[in-house]
């Protein structure tokens, strides 16, 4: 049997000594700056972490692997453990304490940095941290009022709701990768695409609009 232990766990147990059915959380979370990775998690994301947090106080940071449902977690919805794994902030134990990989994790680590043995942050190599931080940068994408005002002016013709879930799509087949590389900025990348999606004429049946013709002014005869 395999169980799940949280990274910040001796940071939010409030006492190792007694069993207090609460945790503790700073409020230095709300700093971007405090912890790049945390602060670029989806809201689901942070939200199913910090019922992990709480479950842990409860198994004393060994949460059986069966009771990662959303039921017993108290979500609405499946929880995915992928970007928490990816990162670090959670992993997989068997009962000795030993670090259990299932094959996708399997294929994302390689090797430890020895220079970071504390840190869970910097366990993974660059190439996965990469495309969990981009994937997070994706998926938390959401489009506001900036964004449509954008599309009005420089892509009239794409709908930009039904070209986000496209371009959603588009970046979790290729690995959340652009051809310039991995997704570092998700409002650049949207761009380009609606930009691309203007230029080929995506929504208007491959025809692109047509150019503006300026008029000449008219010959004055003598």
């Amino acid at each position: 049997m395999k169980f799940l232990e949280c990274k910040h766990y001796d940071k939010i147990v409030y006492d190792k000594n007694r069993d207090l059915p609460w945790a503790k959380l700073f409020t230095a979370l709300l700093a971007p700056t405090k912890d790049l990775v945390y602060s670029e998690f989806s809201d689901q994301t942070k939200a199913l972490l910090h019922h992990l947090w709480l479950m842990a106080i409860v198994w004393k940071n060994r949460i059986p692997a069966d009771w990662i449902t959303k039921d017993k977690l108290n979500l609405k919805l499946k929880p995915n453990l992928n970007p928490l794994l990816d990162c670090g902030f959670v992993r997989w134990i068997d009962g000795n304490g030993s670090v259990v990989l299932d094959p996708i994790q399997e294929s994302l680590v390689r090797d430890r940095d020895a220079r970071n043995k504390n840190s869970f942050l910097r366990t993974t190599t660059e190439a996965p941290r990469e495309k969990a931080k981009s994937e997070v940068l994706v998926e938390s994408f959401v489009l506001t009022e900036k964004h449509y005002a954008w599309g009005k002016e420089n892509a009239p013709s794409v709908p930009l709701d039904v070209e986000l879930e496209a371009w959603k799509d588009r970046m979790r087949t290729s690995g959340y990768k652009t051809n310039a590389g991995p997704v570092r900025n998700a409002q650049s990348a949207f761009y380009t695409a609606c930009r691309n999606a203007e230029r080929w004429g995506t929504y208007t049946g491959g025809k692109t609009a047509a150019p503006r013709v300026i008029a000449s002014a008219p010959r004055v005869h003598e």
